[in-house]
């Protein structure tokens, strides 16, 4: 988040992030998926590993798409860092043992 503000703040472009409490979002596709899936997290420990899948997985393909679309080098270089977190992260989920 800190990475992508920044970026606004570089290229003067207002923050739509206008509430930054956990849950609170102004899209309400993004509001429902939020709900949903904690919802699906809270039954067990093994749910909420597949939640924090399917999250990395949402986040990898925006990010492939958002770098796809871009000609701008700086959002793409902040892109591609948290593309490898999220592998990293899917990485950690797939790797969970209990």
């Amino acid at each position: 988040m800190n990475s992508l503000r920044s970026m606004l703040e570089k290229y003067g472009i207002d923050d739509p992030v206008t509430d930054d409490r956990t849950g609170r979002f102004n899209n309400k596709h993004l509001a429902a998926l939020y709900a949903s899936l904690v919802a699906k997290g809270k039954q067990s420990v093994n749910a909420a590993i597949e939640v924090g899948k399917e999250i990395e997985i949402l986040d990898i393909s925006d990010l492939e798409q958002a770098i796809a679309v871009s000609s701008n080098q700086d959002l793409i270089r902040v892109y591609q860092r948290l593309l490898n977190g999220s592998y990293n992260h899917l990485e950690a989920f797939n790797s969970y043992r209990r």
